[in-house]
């Protein structure tokens, strides 16, 4: 029982610092992202980019745990956006819309808005909102780069995420009943 014991530990702690390994990835590219990337959770903000400074009212930082609607300067003008985005997100694995936005400076500019639920069947549970500002004509080209290069790093961290946890989940209860029982399972 011990052994068995020691190598559920292992394969835990293993796939634990894999995990650690893809999150510290994933927070680079969001944080060096040209676009302004959020991550909600349950419609908070628990990520959030240097991009998106246009629309804060402070750092991204002080952001974290407010709703996404209330950092923009103007919150009536996206609610009804955001909206539409987690409606959609409920029957597509990504949404995107072109949208006019008020920046904090008062200026009004036209953004596309692209969405990625972590859970398609729950999107309150994550979305990743990506802000692309289309009046700066000469990021376009670099952008679509960067966008094909972080879907395909969203969609294998996402696949990552969704196995890791089904396998920690799964050995939960097998490494509890082997910690308090074991006498029990030997006989």
């Amino acid at each position: 029982v011990e052994i068995l014991l020691e190598k559920v530990t292992s394969s835990l702690r293993k796939e634990n610092v894999i995990l650690s390994e893809k999150m510290t990835g994933f927070y680079s590219i969001i944080r060096q992202a040209p676009a302004g990337v959020v991550y909600t959770e349950n419609d908070k903000i628990t990520l959030c980019n240097a991009a998106m400074l246009p629309f804060l009212p402070a750092s991204p930082e002080k952001m974290l745990g407010k709703k996404l609607d209330s950092v923009f300067p103007i919150p009536d003008e996206v609610v009804k956006l955001f909206e539409k985005c987690k409606a959609a997100l409920s029957k597509k694995s990504n949404y995107s819309i072109q949208a006019q936005l008020t920046r904090r400076d008062g200026e009004r500019a036209l953004y596309q808005l692209v969405t990625f639920p972590i859970d398609k069947k729950h999107p309150k549970k994550g979305i990743i909102w990506i802000f692309q500002d289309l009046s700066a004509e000469a990021w376009n080209i670099e952008l679509e780069k960067y966008y094909r290069k972080i879907n395909i790093f969203i969609i294998v961290l996402s696949i990552i995420t969704v196995y890791l946890f089904n396998l920690i989940i799964g050995l939960l209860p097998v490494y509890n009943t082997l910690r308090k029982r074991p006498a029990e399972i030997l006989s």
